[in-house]
């Protein structure tokens, strides 16, 4: 069974990145914008934390990620691992993988991957998650989509899903 520890959590993640190869570069990211669409929670969009719009569909997303970036023969590849908190403020851990071609400093690609998160705010604000029950108050949830990239050392990042959109800023060292 999987912990929820945060400090395991923690642990496990570190050492997660401990492993990768170090020739990549590396990303960092604190910090997004998420952006729930029709359909996907924003009937609940009142319980959403970090609310930046007055629908609430549009909030802050309180994460930290690192990014191992490879940039290929006319194309690239990444595998993000991030940590932070869900829309209604639970924890959250997860990994996802991307591909695909670059056009100067414009990327477009696939994405997909899979992330963990505490479900039990959720279901004390009368909330169903999304993603697999895998405990008690654990779920397991699948990230699926595109993303659009531009830039260099600091790139703007675009994450769309079918439920969610995501945009942050990375910053290569």
């Amino acid at each position: 069974m999987l912990s929820t520890n945060p400090m395991k959590c923690l642990i496990l993640f570190s050492l997660a990145i401990i492993t990768i190869n170090v020739t990549a570069e590396t990303n960092y990211v604190l910090g997004a914008a998420t952006y729930h669409m029709r359909g996907t929670y924003s009937y609940h969009s009142k319980n959403f934390r970090n609310k930046w719009s007055k629908d609430g569909r549009l909030i802050g997303t309180p994460l930290v990620a690192v990014e191992i970036f490879r940039d290929e023969l006319d194309g690239y590849s990444s595998t993000k691992y991030f940590v932070g908190q869900n829309s209604v403020g639970g924890a959250m851990a997860g990994r996802f993988v991307s591909s695909g071609k670059q056009w100067g400093l414009f990327r477009a690609g696939l994405l997909g991957g899979i992330y963990a998160q505490d479900a039990s705010r959720f279901y004390k604000l009368g909330m169903i998650p999304f993603g697999l029950p895998v405990g008690q108050h654990l779920h397991l949830a699948p990230l699926m989509g595109i993303e659009l990239i531009y830039g260099s050392a600091v790139r703007w990042h675009l994450k769309l899903t079918p439920m969610l959109a995501i945009s942050y800023i990375s910053f290569c060292f």
